[in-house]
């Protein structure tokens, strides 16, 4: 089970589809809040999160401390549309 956290409608479309098409379960967050209500919610083991870098009120490693905090035994692994300069600036 994927738990996808990425708060653009059309990446976050298309990753589902390409990771369901490859037989993976997939919670999809349009938020980081929404994320970390589904890692409440959700029963069973999250395997992995796959969080974008850059979203509103709160980034992808600010997530991803607050979803292994709920759920140590979940990996994590960042995803991001912007270049590596945008990155450095941010």
């Amino acid at each position: 089970t994927i738990l996808l956290a990425e708060d653009a409608d059309g990446p976050r479309a298309l990753v589902q589809r390409i990771l369901e098409s490859e037989g993976y379960n997939v919670l999809t967050a349009a938020s980081p809040q929404e994320a970390i209500q589904l890692a409440r919610a959700t029963n069973g083991t999250i395997d992995l999160l796959l969080s974008d870098v850059v979203m509103p009120d709160m980034n992808g490693p600010e997530l991803a401390s607050k979803i292994t905090e709920l759920r140590p035994e979940t990996r994590v692994l960042f995803m991001t549309g912007y270049t590596d300069n945008a990155m450095l600036r941010k």
